[in-house]
């Protein structure tokens, strides 16, 4: 189970990123751009780490981790 949530959020981020991508034909579209991406840390993150944050600081802008629970990261 665990490694279908895990695919599911890798394909669930590479296609966000490729929307991305896709819809912007500039290098730097993001420039002072600060994504902010609530995540439980450990693994989930590592993976979200991998699969978004070089194609999108590629576009310029900058991704932040919150760790935390859904509860801490409501605001």
């Amino acid at each position: 189970m665990k490694l279908k949530r895990t695919g599911l959020i890798l394909k669930s981020a590479a296609l966000s990123v490729g929307i991305l991508t896709a819809s912007s034909g500039v290098a730097g579209q993001f420039d002072g751009v600060t994504l902010r991406v609530a995540t439980w840390g450990g693994s989930w993150k590592e993976n979200m780490v991998q699969a978004i944050v070089p194609k999108f600081e590629a576009l310029g802008g900058k991704i932040e981790f919150v760790t935390g629970s859904p509860q801490a990261n409501l605001a």
